[in-house]
């Protein structure tokens, strides 16, 4: 099972300007035995006396992340002291990168003596070089913002270069997700230093979007209809919201719900990310749930982008060949199975082979 999984993420001021500044990040955290666990662990950056300000780490996973930190480290200009960082739990190689922007936002904390705002959740890619603070893509977005729900988390701040994967959660998840925190997309690490300062030490016109947005919350409530969403005074208060904060995502989709702007199809890469999930009804062996997994297909085949349609229906074919060979097993039935079940391969393996597939391909490969 894949979940993601909240870090957080101690920055302890050597200075004693702040005691526990507290910045938290989405990742995926090995547990072991090829699974993967939604928890809350630790990670500490601590400012240490040393004069050649090297930069030390511990934990039960380190591969990956020394380089990452000095980078940080570099990219905050922390001078001679020295860093600790201690990482509480075995980070997934594929997801290690994710861990970026918490160290940075971390560690500028630890430098500049700013108190974090503990229900701040973030997670990026940063580059290589230190001098290049774009915030790059992440994987598996929709899963941390999924399981990020009931976390302790009312802010998350993701990457802009993940927009896509935001629009297919629209697509998917409806107006839930964007309800139940503030979601800001940001493109640099600067964007997102003025987003996790405590509140009392907040831009004003941060906390005046926060406040307005708030009040949206509630008047849509628990069960928002679609009515409520269209309502003039929801309006007015989410084009405010996005004239103060132009990277509040949740304002942005809720406006994009209430416009009818919403896209009908997934991404091609949300297509084919369902696609893969979906291949595990071929794993069941009762009639009744493999009756509910069609159901579930057919339903499901209207969000798709169109490329992935004759796959599609090819699954569905063999699930249901399948369902008639174990219903009664003949010779036509069996025959009839495996014709599903090649007409399946062949059709995949020509989706496969569109070059805007095998670059989706490439990226979904790198998914935990």
């Amino acid at each position: 099972m894949r979940t993601g999984v909240t870090i957080l993420w101690l920055a302890t001021a050597w200075a004693g300007f702040v005691e526990a500044a507290t910045v938290r990040g989405l990742a995926i955290v090995d547990s072991g035995e090829g699974a993967q666990q939604f928890r809350l662990e630790s990670v500490e950056a601590t400012a240490a006396p040393d004069a050649n300000g090297r930069v030390r780490l511990t934990g039960p996973n380190t591969i990956g992340l020394p380089e990452r930190v000095r980078t940080a480290s570099a990219r905050t200009a922390r001078g001679g002291t020295g860093v600790i960082v201690h990482v509480g739990q075995r980070w997934h190689r594929l997801d290690m990168e994710s861990a970026d922007l918490a160290i940075n936002l971390a560690l500028d904390a630890l430098a500049n003596g700013v108190e974090c705002d503990p229900g701040v959740a973030v997670t990026g890619v940063l580059p290589d070089a230190p001098d290049d603070s774009r915030v790059l893509a992440v994987n598996s977005l929709a899963r941390k913002i999924r399981e990020s729900v009931g976390g302790g988390a009312s802010l998350l701040v993701v990457p802009d270069a993940n927009r896509e994967d935001l629009v297919d959660l629209l697509v998917t998840d409806g107006i839930s997700p964007w309800l139940a925190q503030h979601i800001f997309t940001v493109s640099n690490l600067e964007e997102a230093k003025r987003l996790v300062p405590a509140p009392e030490s907040r831009d004003g016109l941060l906390n005046e979007a926060l406040r307005l947005f708030g009040e949206v919350r509630t008047v849509l409530g628990a069960r928002p209809r679609l009515d409520d969403l269209r309502h003039q005074s929801v309006l007015l208060r989410l084009h405010k919201v996005l004239e103060l904060e132009p990277g509040h995502a949740s304002a942005r989709m809720l406006l994009a719900i209430a416009e009818k702007r919403t896209p009908a199809h997934l991404s091609l890469l949300g297509s084919l990310r369902l696609l893969d999930s979906a291949q595990a009804v071929m794993k069941l062996t009762d009639s009744n749930g493999m009756f509910q997994a069609a159901s579930a297909l057919n339903r499901q085949r209207a969000i798709l982008s169109p490329e992935v349609h004759p796959v599609w229906d090819a699954l569905e074919a063999r699930l249901d060949a399948k369902r008639r060979l174990l219903a009664g097993s003949t010779m036509e039935l069996l025959t009839k199975a495996r014709q599903a079940d090649a007409s399946f391969t062949m059709r995949k393996s020509t989706l496969d082979l569109m070059p805007e597939v095998q670059a989706a391909r490439a990226r979904l490969d790198r998914e935990p």
